[in-house]
């Protein structure tokens, strides 16, 4: 019989350091699951802090480079105004003196000066209406083109340049094209001319 409660001590006393032990497992277990979630708080804390500064970042960056675009279309519209105007002056008395008696080559010479001042006056308008595409305020006018007429402004603004590389330039304009078309004469030259 004393082996029989000996036994059951000896189980009973089992039983209880296997209760400590899971006990101090137990205690154990809830230490580390509360530092795992203190942990996860902090993080987060600490992530969406960062999160912020760098959503913060981010919109001060992307207005900055709004602000850049502004400027720069303010000044390309500037710019452009401030180069036009004398360039329109310098076209105005190169029309003025072709009426006047010169020789074949003054004229040639002024008619010369007269092309380049009208392509730098196309380059002009190009850089105003890349700023205006940018702005989204490019207006495309709609109105009566004679295609041939046009084509052939081009082709007198680059016969300078085609002749001192030797090329000749032609045209040809198929019978089913209307002599007229509706659109945008200064945009047709620009696409022509480029």
């Amino acid at each position: 019989m004393l082996s029989i409660q000996e036994s059951i001590q000896e189980t009973a006393a089992n039983t209880q350091a296997m209760a400590k032990r899971l006990e101090a497992v137990k205690y154990k277990t809830l230490l580390i699951t509360a530092l795992i979630i203190a942990g996860l708080l902090l993080s987060r804390f600490y992530f969406s802090g960062h999160f912020r500064q760098l959503i913060y970042t981010a919109q001060e960056a992307q207005a900055m480079a709004e602000e850049a675009v502004k400027t720069k279309a303010r000044f390309l519209a500037t710019m452009s105004h401030e180069i036009r105007t004398p360039m329109n002056g310098v076209i105005g008395m190169t029309r003025l003196l072709m009426n006047t008696p010169m020789s074949k080559k003054q004229s040639e010479f002024v008619e010369s000066i007269h092309l380049s001042g009208e392509h730098l006056l196309t380059v002009i308008n190009d850089v105003l209406d890349f700023s205006k595409i940018e702005a989204g305020k490019l207006d495309l006018k709609r109105e009566p083109v004679e295609l041939r007429a046009c084509i052939e402004d081009v082709f007198n603004l680059l016969s300078a340049k085609a002749l001192e590389k030797n090329l000749e330039l032609a045209y040809a304009v198929a019978p089913t094209i209307p002599l007229f078309i509706e659109g945008d004469v200064a945009r047709l030259r620009q696409i022509l001319t480029n």
